[in-house]
Order: C-alpha cells, then structure tokens, then sequence
C-alpha cells in the first residue's frame, strides 16, 4: 500500500471513530453501580409521567461546527424511565404513563410528573464536553391533588480522547446526579 493511501485510511478511520459519521447518542439511565444503594420495603404505587417537554426543538446538543446532538431516545421517556427505575429500587410499584389522564386511571397512589427544561450536551472543544440537564419534578395524589414540586439541575464536564467522539454518558452521569436525591425525596414524602 502507497504510504499516503495508509495515511488516507487511518485519517479517515479516525474521523468515523469521533463521531463525524454521526451525531446520535443513545440516552440509557445507568444501572445500578454501588452496592450500598440499597431496596427498601415496599412502598406506595406511584405512577410516572413523561416528562413534559419545554426545550427548544429536538436536538440535545451541538458540536462546534454547529451540527446538532440528537438522541437515540426521547428525553421525555428517558427522563421518566429513569426516575422509574430510581423509585423502583427505594421500594415503590411503579407504573408508566404517556398523560396525567392515563395516569389517574391507573389509580396509583401517587402521580409523579416532571418538565424538561433543559437538556444539553455542548462540545466546548475538541476534547471538552459539558452536559447540562434541568427539569422539575411535582408529586400528585391518587386524585391529582397537588403536593409538592421541585426543581433540580445537573451541569458535568469531561474530557475526552477525539477518537471516543461524544461522550457517551456524560448526560446519563447527569441525570444520576438529580435522580438519586429527587427519588429519595419522593420516597420520603410518600412515607
């Protein structure tokens, strides 16, 4: 093979490795990594809305060269599912919803519903990413019943190799980062 013809491919290569080829990330909530976040007893039912959607468009993000992040999943699932698993592990039964109506049908206990209002992945350099995630979370009664509503935001950087492209879980890093305290914060008024 030419010389420049090997310099060609491994270029090449490099640029489909970082993501050049496409900027689409899976956004997945991390399983369970410590061994002391331990299950509780069982808890109330609560039922779990997609989050509400209050971001600019769909795209999660943008790379210096102005090309949007988007996701794999939709950030309102993501963000639902997530809470859902947090909530699981503290004890609750839970149950999924598209709508608050589908949620009041499903007479859970409690209803859990949140907005999204900032979701973001920002390629801040060639290897520098911030991720930036703010949404807020109300708690419901069986019958709809306002009880409480809070709001929680996340902002992680990291530095990565070009050839790994978006970091991967940089977002889902953030969201555990609000998830853990807000699930625990649930589960304590639900008591």
């Amino acid at each position: 093979m030419h010389p420049f013809g090997f310099i060609a491919a491994l270029v090449l290569c490099v640029f489909a490795l970082s993501g050049c080829g496409g900027n689409i990330i899976p956004l997945s909530y991390p399983t369970l990594r410590d061994a002391s976040y331990g299950v509780a007893e069982t808890g109330a039912t609560v039922c779990i809305v997609d989050f509400e959607n209050k971001r600019d468009g769909h795209a999660v993000g943008q790379r210096q060269d102005g090309t949007a992040i988007l996701p794999r999943t939709p950030v309102e699932r993501w963000l639902a599912s997530g809470l859902a698993e947090e909530l699981s592990r503290l004890g609750h039964a839970v149950t999924m919803a598209e709508t608050i109506q589908q949620a009041l049908a499903a007479r859970a206990d409690y209803i859990v519903s949140g907005e999204a209002e900032e979701v973001w992945l920002a390629e801040t350099s060639l290897t520098r990413y911030t991720g930036t995630i703010r949404v807020s979370i109300s708690l419901f009664d069986s019958g709809g019943g306002h009880i409480t509503r809070n709001g929680y935001n996340s902002v992680h950087s990291k530095t990565v190799l070009p050839v790994y492209g978006v970091p991967r879980t940089l977002l889902d890093d953030a969201l555990v980062e609000i998830l853990r305290p807000a699930a625990n914060l649930l589960h304590k008024t639900m008591q």
